[in-house]
């Protein structure tokens, strides 16, 4: 125990999405990749059973958060902790039975799902960003991430499919919790992946669409859509790299345009992308009940 709050300043990102098959585990792991060889401290966190993430990062299965959750405390994550060169990586516990008594802890209680990342937060040296790459479910596995998130990256591939399951996941995230927490709108953002230029619907036209979704009566369901900050094309390469364990961002420059635009988003001033062009992104303030 004795694990405070977050460190200001640190970044949590959550790599969600509603349905399987978009692209997201890759999205997640290979821009914490990018991260951290920009510079910044990155601990990228798996949620998922199977857990794909270590799968592409050609990771034993153990050690794994399953070493904290048996003992909540720093020493505990500690032991967590796997490397990738110099990303820290802390895998899920990769067992459904452990899984599912883990969920069942109590949300915030000691040893709970949320816990785990108050300890992430609270690591020494601290991480200048957290990913987390979690379960395509409605499961707490999912929606417990969510709620320590302050950045939230839907990843999506341009079809219509994709498009209405983005209207029920912005619902789901901005209403789910709210009697105790609220995802605000400017946190949640979007990445269309798997791009061709055969494609039919565009970044534009996407959020087009979602804007203008209606319910049965008529009625706006969103009335907006979150940002479409990077479109990340289609290329065979990209399983075949990871394929061979190797990480696509260093490889196939195409894909690796789509994931720098990612970072250039939100660490602009660190980066040094864009002209010198200033956002105020951070920090997002989450809104509390």
């Amino acid at each position: 125990g004795g694990l405070r709050g977050a460190a200001i300043g640190t970044r949590v990102f959550a790599f969600y999405s509603s349905k399987g098959g978009t692209g997201k585990t890759t999205t997640a792991v290979n821009f914490a990749y990018r991260l951290m060889q920009t510079g910044i401290r990155t601990c990228l966190m798996g949620f998922d059973t199977p857990d794909d993430v270590g799968a592409f990062l050609g990771l034993a299965h153990r050690p794994n958060s399953l070493n904290f959750f048996n003992r909540p405390s720093r020493e505990g994550f500690k032991a967590s902790i796997q490397s990738k060169d110099s990303l820290d990586v802390v895998l899920s516990p990769n067992d459904p039975h452990e899984a599912e008594a883990i969920a069942a802890r109590p949300f915030g209680s000691e040893g709970s799902i949320s816990h785990l990342i108050e300890a992430a937060r609270d690591h020494h040296p601290p991480y200048g960003a957290i990913v987390m790459d979690l379960p395509p479910t409605e499961t707490v596995w999912s929606m417990a991430p969510l709620q320590r998130a302050n950045t939230v990256l839907l990843v999506l591939q341009p079809s219509i499919a994709d498009a209405g399951k983005l209207v029920s996941t912005i619902n789901l995230v901005s209403t789910r919790f709210a009697d105790t927490f609220t995802i605000p709108r400017e946190a949640i953002f979007a990445v269309l992946n798997g791009v061709t230029g055969d494609d039919n619907i565009t970044a534009r036209s996407f959020q087009e669409a979602i804007a203008e979704a209606k319910d049965g009566s008529g009625n706006p369901i969103l009335g907006f859509c979150p940002p479409i900050i990077a479109s990340i094309p289609w290329n065979s390469k990209v399983r075949t790299v990871q394929n061979n364990t190797m990480l696509p961002v260093t490889m196939v420059d195409d894909y690796a345009k789509g994931i720098n635009r990612v970072v250039d988003f939100f660490y602009h001033d660190f980066t040094g992308a864009g002209g010198g062009k200033k956002r105020s992104l951070w920090p997002i303030k989450l809104s509390f009940k």
